[in-house]
């Protein structure tokens, strides 16, 4: 969206810094630029995600802030469903929750032979899911994939 900024910045000149991290105003700026004006449903999520924003600074009520939340995920998802753009950072956390479950579950098979198995496979998992997934965030940044 070209007008994004223009768009953006009246609204968000109202918010502290905690309350532009706590409506990921960063976030939906970095997906708005990236998504282009060709998807109607896509600029339809964007002008709804905006009119919520724009009235979040100025009343914030709860079912408001709700509404604000889901279609801001709705926007995430339907970008990620049609054109791959994901996070940046969520592919990094995706492998490393994968590498504590498959830690933990490796120290648990050992668990038997010793009890501290446990204990250290943990972040052994932890650490290879890390690697794997700044190595995948990092091929998605080539391919232009993350916002």
């Amino acid at each position: 969206m070209k007008d994004c900024k223009t768009k953006m910045n009246p609204i968000i000149e109202h918010f502290d810094e905690k309350e532009n991290k706590r409506f990921q105003t960063d976030l939906f700026f970095r997906l708005c630029e990236k998504v282009g004006e060709d998807d109607i449903e896509i600029t339809t999520l964007v002008d709804d995600t905006f009119l919520l924003l724009s009235e979040l600074s100025k009343v914030s009520e709860k079912e408001k802030l709700k509404a604000y939340y889901k279609t801001l995920a709705l926007l995430k998802k339907k970008t990620k469903e049609k054109f791959g753009y994901i996070e940046k950072g969520s592919l990094q956390a995706e492998y490393m929750a994968l590498g504590v479950g498959v830690g933990v579950a490796l120290g648990a098979a050992f668990v038997t032979t010793n009890p501290a198995f446990i204990g250290i496979f943990m972040p052994i998992g932890l650490a290879v899911g890390l690697a794997i997934g700044k190595k995948k965030e990092d091929e998605a940044e080539k391919q232009e994939k993350t916002y």
